[in-house]
């Protein structure tokens, strides 16, 4: 029998995005084609000034899955980048990641200190220094990330979780 077929929530680990590194190319129509590099540390101050964090599914705020205070969500700032660890029980998403058809994380966010440079290929680059992070979001199928360097690593939470048919 699988295990895995029936379970009720699930505790997704990865990286939101990994500092220092390119997004992927971005467009605004404030700023018209750029690359955006979030900074060191950038996320460590935000979250230390952070009320809360939500985490939501696809970007929509109406599939808000959990957040910091409610204490299914946890996000830290390590030598790489933003890691996340949550726990997920809405049932979609939890087919989803079976399915394997999570496609990483993307956040909402405000920037601080940023500065511009526009390199000699004439491509804009945006570095952000201190953000305010609104929400994580973690894609599903149809969605693309920001930043190609985003990873979700799945495992089941503890077996009294498990709605095991026949184990009782």
């Amino acid at each position: 029998m699988n295990k895995l077929a029936n379970l009720k929530s699930i505790t997704l680990k990865g990286y939101v995005n990994l500092v220092g590194r390119p997004s992927v190319m971005l467009h605004s129509e404030e700023y018209g084609d750029f690359i955006e590099i979030i900074l060191p540390g950038a996320f460590e101050k935000a979250l230390l000034l952070a009320e809360d964090v939500d985490l939501i599914f696809n970007h929509r705020e109406s599939r808000k899955m959990g957040s910091i205070k409610q204490g299914n969500v946890e996000l830290y700032e390590d030598n790489l980048g933003l890691r996340i660890k949550c726990t997920i029980t809405d049932p979609l998403v939890i087919k989803q990641a079976k399915n394997g058809e999570l496609r990483g994380w993307s956040f909402e966010f405000k920037p601080y200190r940023q500065h511009w440079i526009k390199g000699n290929d004439g491509t804009k680059r945006r570095f952000i220094r201190d953000l305010s992070l609104k929400s994580v979001s973690l894609l599903g199928m149809g969605q693309t990330p920001a930043y190609n360097d985003t990873s979700v690593e799945i495992s089941a939470t503890p077996y009294n979780s498990l709605d095991i048919i026949g184990e009782k």
